[in-house]
């Protein structure tokens, strides 16, 4: 091999392996600015997120420190309410009979309406007749007493002594008078007993209506008291239920606090941790945001690349019969071959010439 030709490779794989390791050494810078710029907002805000971090990790530390609350959460019926609640339903239990009691003395006020009603329907008038003759004798006596006496005692005497004096005492004259006397008595007499007949009548009538009407007030009474009763039975089984319910709500609300202490104390951890889980990690970036592409570019081996390409390209050049002397005396070059050379675009993948320094 002659120098020309030694010379040659030497360029050749000088030139070769500086483009090689310029090239990659431009796109490892590239690719580094790249991930540079990718991971700035993750950079930028990398401080906060560390802060939340341990805030988070030291909020968790003193939820599980002060621990799940142990105290009492229900207040329960103080004894005046418990009391209370036992004396309704022990009032109900007493009572819960007397509706059945009055129910039972004043169930007949149906058949009362019955009797009334029949009582009503023969009006009162032959009672009322009856009461009349039976006692209008005593006020009728005792109304023509005055007349009575006038006739009795004055009038009849009267005549008889005008009579004697004329001494005709039986004459017509003498009887006539005696008979129209006893006529005015006994029409007078006529006259009061109806009055007082009438007015005994009356009376009765009016006795027996305010009896019927006091009968259907009292029979109203009944029914109503019978309502009553009807009506107190289920109101004294509500008081029992309504106080053994407020104390079996007391012991049920009782159980459910404690139930829920018992769960509130055994999850208490696990839920600190599912919400810290939750609340901090699963809102916590994991990465950057855009993944960072890795860098396979190595200059120093490129540029070996680039030498040994350089060096082989250098030989090709020398066997082509290609000459430094040349460049100076001949204007025509012989076209040189691109076997096994790729050009300066391929010296490791060096880019140099595509854009990128």
């Amino acid at each position: 091999m002659g120098m020309e030709a030694a010379a040659l490779q030497a360029f050749g794989s000088i030139a070769g392996g500086m483009l090689g390791k310029r090239g990659a050494s431009n796109n490892s810078n590239a690719m580094n600015e790249m991930n540079r710029l990718n991971r700035e907002g993750f950079q930028l805000a990398q401080p906060y997120i560390k802060r939340m971090y341990e805030g988070g990790a030291a909020g968790l530390d003193n939820i599980l420190d002060k621990g799940y609350y142990s105290d009492a959460t229900y207040v329960g019926l103080n004894p005046a309410q418990q009391q209370a609640a036992r004396d309704l339903a022990t009032f109900g239990r007493t009572n819960a009979g007397q509706g059945q009691m009055l129910m039972d003395q004043s169930g007949s006020f149906g058949q009362n309406y019955a009797d009334i009603f029949n009582r009503a329907s023969t009006g009162g008038m032959s009672a009322a007749q009856d009461y009349a003759l039976n006692n209008s004798d005593p006020l009728v006596q005792a109304a023509m007493r005055d007349s009575t006496r006038r006739l009795q005692e004055q009038t009849l005497p009267g005549i008889n002594r005008q009579a004697s004096m004329s001494g005709n005492v039986n004459s017509s004259r003498a009887g006539v008078a005696d008979a129209l006397a006893q006529r005015a008595y006994d029409d007078r007499l006529s006259d009061v007993t109806a009055n007082v007949q009438d007015q005994l009548m009356g009376r009765s009538l009016s006795q027996f209506n305010n009896d019927l009407r006091n009968q259907q007030a009292a029979n109203d009474a009944l029914k109503t008291t019978y309502g009553v009763g009807f009506n107190m039975t289920p109101a004294a089984l509500g008081m029992i239920g309504q106080g053994e319910g407020i104390l079996q709500s007391d012991r049920q609300m009782q159980l459910d606090a404690d139930r829920q202490m018992f769960e509130g104390m055994r999850d208490f951890e696990m839920n600190a941790n599912q919400n810290f889980g939750a609340g901090i990690l699963n809102r916590a970036p994991m990465s950057p945001g855009m993944s960072a592409a890795a860098n396979y570019y190595d200059p120093m081996m490129s540029g070996m690349m680039g030498a040994m390409q350089g060096f082989g390209a250098g030989g090709n050049l020398a066997n082509s019969g290609f000459s430094f002397g040349n460049l100076f005396s001949s204007p025509t070059v012989a076209p040189v071959s691109n076997a096994g050379f790729g050009g300066y675009d391929s010296f490791g993948n060096a880019n140099v010439y595509n854009g990128i320094r």
